[in-house]
């Protein structure tokens, strides 16, 4: 039998006492570390770090999503704008016209998505090399709220050629963020709070509010002049889209770390 007798007997294993027995243990010393529930303390499983944890995750989804739904999911809406498609449809009348923009607008979703599958690829190969989520997330990020004022402030008025590769490297970038969330949260709650804290920022932040940037473009794009409705609605998702991934870049640095055991 085990003998019962410790050196040092720690009631209660907070944040302080969970280091101190590790550290006392190290030194030789036999420690008895007694506690009824959680190790860490109310701070890590109850307290600041899951509230810390549930703000930055549903603000941030909040944001990804509104880049994917604000900006991304309007290329159909942008596509008459492109001198090439309408130079295309110039003389049709309004039924091929239709036709027209619908396969060019379907063509663009597919590169979108492809975009984000080799985005989602990415982001797979490098989740097990960069160990911080911080810097791993600003990879996508940094990118992307650079190239989306050029692709839709410029390229979606002036060239269908420079939108369609634009929008495969913003699909990239932006839809390939949505793995990153898929990884990252399963690993920043306590084990007792990933159902709750998961669902909240997914639902609350991504799927409620997120979505919501898409009426906002719509709402801001706006205009009397059906001529000029293309060119607005690419401009109002250039400015959307540019402000909630810079935002979401700044929030990015109180995104709180995983353990090194959760990693």
């Amino acid at each position: 039998m085990a003998d019962p007798n410790f050196d040092i007997v720690i009631i209660g294993a907070g944040q302080a006492a969970v280091p101190l027995s590790k550290a006392l243990a190290r030194k030789g010393r036999t420690v008895a570390l007694i506690e009824a529930e959680h190790l860490g303390g109310s701070c890590i499983n109850f307290g600041c770090t899951p509230t810390k944890a549930v703000i930055a995750s549903t603000i941030m989804l909040a944001l990804a999503y509104g880049a994917a739904f604000g900006a991304l999911q309007q290329v159909p809406q942008m596509i008459r704008g492109v001198p090439e498609v309408r130079e295309e449809i110039r003389d049709l009348a309004p039924p091929q016209a239709g036709q027209v923009t619908g396969r060019i607008a379907a063509r663009m979703t597919l590169v979108s998505e492809v975009g984000g599958l080799m985005g989602r690829t990415i982001l797979a190969l490098l989740v097990v090399r960069i160990l911080s989520r911080q810097r791993l997330l600003r990879l996508f990020q940094l990118p992307a709220f650079i190239m989306l004022p050029i692709v839709f402030g410029l390229a979606a008025t002036t060239s269908l050629t420079w939108l369609y590769v634009g929008n495969f490297i913003l699909g990239v970038l932006v839809i390939g963020q949505f793995s990153f969330w898929g990884n990252y949260l399963p690993r920043i709650y306590p084990v007792h709070l990933r159902g709750t804290g998961e669902s909240f920022a997914i639902n609350t932040g991504g799927r409620l509010v997120g979505t919501c940037f898409a009426w906002l473009t719509a709402t801001l794009a706006i205009t009397s002049d059906p001529a000029y409705a293309p060119t607005k609605v690419a401009l109002v998702a250039s400015a959307v889209g540019f402000s909630v991934l810079f935002v979401g870049f700044l929030f990015s640095f109180w995104l709180p770390e995983p353990g090194k055991e959760e990693r």
